[in-house]
């Protein structure tokens, strides 16, 4: 039991390593104290942590500790509950966690989530509760390190709950994955985009125009996403301010570069590519740190993206990543997934999309990027020019010009993530961008 508890332990750390976020920290324990958890058959001792989330999450994993007393054996119910009236509601899911009767002291239990699909919805307070699935068992749930949260008790196996009150909880640690949204990346006005396809285009205005002459009917956030200049009306005026800034927006021209492709495996290898390789496509670019494993995972997956695109016939969304000149020593082996390469990162072929290296010798910062960069200045010539910052992916649409950007970091791309809805979430920016 406790070598698959540490197999399982060090596999979700390097899950835990691509950015997870802790969302409830009330754990470890620094004592032997606790709730004592109990089961007398109809009746029993249960108790319940609350804990807040900001945004909409999907919950990845969680720690509870936990130890038998005076019992040979024995399993708990651990349940992620809706908050009801300030107190445990109904129940989104449960699991059966069996105790390991050898353990003296508190031991750290971990259950992972990743693939069960449990979202939770910003502004509002959940509950996770512990209670003992057998009669004349006891479990001892630690106590959280400090007094400053909030927990519920119940004296009937969970039917029923008391109000929470202020104290020590059990002790816990809840991760999840944030969920990100079109309206949430897309470095644009917050307003205007009608047809809610995260993008703000002639179809909008389109659109707003028809429902100012009487021919489209909006819905309630359509008529606030019109009311472009927030007065209150639907008017020409949302028009003409609106269409003024499509305009700003589209002369807004990246500075051109170029730089070798270092990737064996990509078509372009040995090749000075930018973004005048990718002209009447749409082009994307990724700002990592070669030796840096969440780097390398972000990578991996937006290779996996343009295969997919491929694989669907979508030939026009291209992809290139950009080691920093910060991170110069480090090795790409990893990155782009080479024979060199024993990670676990890498549990397939090849990356075949490019990767290069940004310098800080000057050559970008000539013609028209003079002044825009600057040679041996520390910082990378085309970082530097882009305002990028690590891990950054910045969309330029087939002219070239400035789309948005999404900052990977939080924003997991991954599959597995949030599952999924952060993926397709790019995925359909990308193709709602190509279909302008």
């Amino acid at each position: 039991m406790k070598k698959i508890n540490l197999l399982l332990f060090i596999v979700f750390s390097i899950l835990l390593g691509q950015d997870r976020s802790l969302l409830f920290n009330a754990g470890p324990p620094n004592t032997q104290d606790g709730f004592i958890l109990t089961n007398n058959g109809n009746e029993g001792t249960a108790i319940a942590d609350k804990f807040f989330v900001a945004d909409d999450y999907v919950l990845e994993a969680f720690y509870v500790y936990l130890k038998l007393v005076d019992s040979d054996s024995g399993s708990v119910n651990i349940k992620l509950h809706n908050d009801l009236n300030d107190s445990p509601g109904t129940i989104i899911y449960s699991w059966d966690v069996t105790i390991d009767p050898r353990d003296d002291v508190l031991d750290d239990y971990f259950i992972s989530t990743v693939g069960e699909c449990h979202s939770m919805s910003g502004g509002n307070n959940y509950w996770l509760s512990i209670s003992v699935n057998e009669p004349d068992v006891q479990v001892l749930w630690g106590y959280s390190p400090f007094d400053s949260y909030y927990s519920s008790i119940s004296e009937d196996l969970g039917i029923t709950w008391a109000p929470s009150t202020q104290g020590f909880v059990g002790a816990t640690k809840i991760y999840a994955e944030q969920i990100f949204y079109a309206g949430d990346i897309a470095e644009s006005n917050d307003l205007g985009d009608v047809n809610s396809d995260g993008v703000l285009n002639v179809l909008d205005i389109v659109q707003n125009v028809n429902f100012i002459l009487g021919n489209l009917d909006f819905d309630e956030n359509q008529i606030i996403q019109a009311d472009f200049n927030e007065d209150g009306r639907v008017n020409v005026l949302d028009i003409v301010q609106a269409v003024n800034y499509i305009l700003s927006q589209s002369n807004q021209i990246m500075p051109k570069f170029l730089v070798e492709d270092i990737n064996p495996s990509s078509e372009y290898f040995g090749q000075m590519i930018g973004p005048d390789t990718f002209s009447g496509d749409i082009s994307c670019y990724y700002f990592g740190k070669g030796g840096w494993t969440m780097c390398r995972h972000r990578f991996g997956v937006l290779n996996d993206l343009r295969n997919e695109l491929i694989s669907e016939g979508i030939t026009d969304i291209h992809f290139m990543g950009m080691n920093g000149y910060q991170y110069l020593d480090d090795s790409i082996g990893c990155m782009i997934c080479d024979e060199s390469c024993t990670s676990t990162t890498c549990d397939s072929e090849a990356r075949t999309i490019p990767w290069t290296q940004d310098y800080d010798n000057g050559e970008n910062c000539t013609g028209d990027n003079i002044g825009q960069c600057l040679a041996e200045d520390t910082f990378g010539d085309v970082w530097d020019m882009w305002d990028v910052t690590l891990r950054d992916l910045v969309i330029l649409d087939r002219n070239g010009n400035y789309v948005t950007r999404i900052n990977l970091t939080s924003a997991n791309p991954d599959p597995s993530s949030t599952c999924g809805e952060n993926y397709e979430t790019i995925k359909e920016l990308l193709i709602n961008i190509r279909n302008q």
